[in-house]
């Protein structure tokens, strides 16, 4: 169920302090008269509210808003950010976007009343007692479907993307450009833009693109003109097009359990894979739902973006930061699925995904679709290129792709989890030698 207000010229309401008056004045003169005075003297005018347009506009008036969130009784542990775990969104999850504010909950469908959470009317009377006027035409009072920051929500049947309608109009949009010769360049960026908003509901998509991210490169930064596509970008679109109606994600997706493996037990199964430069193993263990529950809230989602001669220090190109948290797999039994040497040696980064691509193949033998998996590792390059769902290193997106194709079939979603080095349960069996058949990494 989702709670929203916008509030109303949100540019126009808030005033600046005085003393930023010399830094927002402008610079050209204008009489007094124009300000209602009776004298010809000469004044400089200066903004007293937020400037719409200035660069850090936006961060001022989220940041306001958010505090009379706080001061209204919200929780800072529930609140959505980019850089927390995901909340529990059985309680009253909240987000801030500038001056849009979402209040999300999960009830029962006999319970769905439509009316608005206690805590969206804590804020709205905040919100009241100082004048804030609020927009009543885009309020939600316990909507079950809506959508929030451009993005579908369905609250009946638990998914969140773009409408399906809309991916629709998309999908005729992306045959259009490959029935004209010679298209447009912005209404190919644009049709571009529209169909990665829709994929990063499902990250697995985004390893399909790489040489249409190259045709802009092409051309000037000015230029509006046609342009020729290569045969490997219309490849690269005919097959996105194709893949749209997969492009939402089921919010009620459930745990991968050992049943569903046909294995004995009823525990999540929660898997780990290794790679050294002699070889690849992988495993699992069981974990209690609640907990397995957890970890899905703490698990890498964001992803980074990744080349492979910039992982020296093992981080992502770009967001020079640690994962949010740290998966300690100590204390627990971890079984070996499956270990083998390397016949050819690579990158250590290849060969990670590598392992995570063996241990799928493995895994997915059984039938089984439509799970969430727990997967831990050690690399965090590799945590942030499965999180993102490619690279632009085109030899390790070719694994994300093969790693892609598993996932879209079987329906499963890879939530990838970080531990460090020493902790890995599966290093000791990578770096064991083997007598069996040696192992040739998939692209060879």
């Amino acid at each position: 169920m989702i709670d929203e207000d916008d509030e109303q010229n949100c540019f126009f309401l808030y005033a600046l302090p005085d003393v930023w008056m010399p830094y927002l004045a402008f610079s050209k003169p204008v009489s007094a008269r124009v300000f209602g005075e009776d004298s010809d003297r000469l004044v400089f005018p200066a903004l007293r509210v937020i400037p719409m347009g200035w660069l850090s506009s936006c961060d001022v008036l989220q940041d306001i808003a958010r505090g009379i969130a706080l001061k209204a009784g919200a929780d800072p542990l529930a609140e959505i950010t980019p850089l927390a775990k995901l909340t529990d969104l059985t309680g009253e999850a909240w987000q801030n976007y500038i001056d849009n504010y979402f209040v999300f909950r999960v009830r029962d469908a006999a319970v769905a009343d439509g009316l608005p959470s206690a805590l969206a009317e804590r804020v709205r009377r905040a919100k009241g007692k100082l004048g804030i006027p609020l927009h009543v035409k885009k309020r939600k009072d316990g909507a079950l479907e809506g959508k929030v920051l451009g993005a579908y929500v369905d609250g009946v049947g638990g998914t969140v993307g773009v409408k399906a309608t809309e991916r629709q109009l998309l999908m005729v949009a992306g045959l259009f450009l490959l029935y004209t010769p010679y298209p447009l360049l912005p209404d190919f960026l644009s049709w571009l833009g529209k169909w990665t908003f829709a994929a990063q509901f499902v990250r697995a998509l985004f390893s399909i693109c790489h040489h249409v991210y190259h045709v802009a490169d092409q051309y000037g930064p000015r230029y509006r003109g046609p342009v020729w596509l290569k045969s490997v970008v219309l490849e690269e679109v005919l097959i996105m097009v194709m893949l749209l109606p997969l492009a939402d994600a089921n919010l009620r997706k459930p745990l991968l359990r050992f049943s569903d493996v046909g294995r004995a037990g009823n525990g999540v199964l929660v898997s780990a894979s290794d790679a050294s430069p002699t070889g690849g193993a992988a495993g699992f263990t069981s974990l209690d739902y609640h907990e397995a529950s957890e970890l899905v809230r703490q698990s890498e989602f964001r992803g980074a973006a990744v080349r492979l001669s910039d992982v020296a220090a093992d981080l992502p190109l770009g967001r020079k930061m640690k994962p949010c948290t740290s998966f300690d797999p100590r204390g627990r039994r971890w079984q070996v699925a499956h270990a083998y040497p390397w016949r050819v040696g690579q990158h250590i980064t290849l060969l990670e995904a590598h392992a995570v691509l063996l241990w799928l193949r493995k895994l997915l033998r059984h039938s089984f679709a439509h799970r969430r998996l727990l997967h831990v590792l050690d690399s965090y390059v590799c945590v942030a290129t499965i999180a993102k769902g490619r690279s632009s290193s085109i030899r390790l997106n070719r694994i994300l792709r093969r790693i892609a194709a598993l996932l879209l079939f079987a329906d499963l979603s890879l939530h990838p989890l970080w531990t460090r080095s020493e902790l890995m349960p599966m290093d000791a069996p990578s770096r064991i030698k083997h007598r069996q058949r040696p192992r040739v990494p998939p692209d060879r």
